[in-house]
């Protein structure tokens, strides 16, 4: 079995590999837009080479809170929210995103998706992490 370490640096390798072959450069902004696409795959391509899933965007929030609240993550005329949404709240919260941490602005990963119109499945998953209601 590999080791953690060797595994961890089979996935830096992929998750370059995939920003490579998506002509994505490794940089905030870049992180920021793939956030607000809810692009799943090219996020987790940015967590795995070594970009936080914590720690503010090019400015703006933490990475929750851009995923929520930047694009088209959710709409109160979607229902149910879209799978790649929950995908990548799911993964964020997995890799240790803080489902308290606000931006500069006081929103929380919480507020975004309820201003935003996401469904019960994307609260219980942010409230499942310990956000505070």
């Amino acid at each position: 079995m590999p080791s953690p370490s060797h595994e961890a640096r089979r996935d830096e390798t992929s998750a370059v590999a995939l920003l490579r072959e998506r002509k994505v450069t490794m940089e905030p902004g870049a992180y920021f837009q793939a956030l607000a696409a809810t692009d799943v795959a090219v996020v987790r391509a940015f967590l795995d080479a070594g970009m936080s899933a914590t720690e503010p965007v090019a400015g703006s929030g933490p990475p929750l809170v851009v995923a929520l609240q930047a694009g088209d993550a959710c709409g109160p005329a979607e229902r149910p929210t879209k799978a790649d949404t929950r995908a990548l709240v799911q993964l964020l919260l997995e890799r240790k995103a803080d489902a308290n941490r606000a931006d500069a602005n006081g929103f929380t990963p919480l507020m975004a998706a309820a201003m935003k119109g996401c469904d019960r499945a994307v609260m219980k998953l942010l409230i499942g992490a310990g956000a505070k209601v």
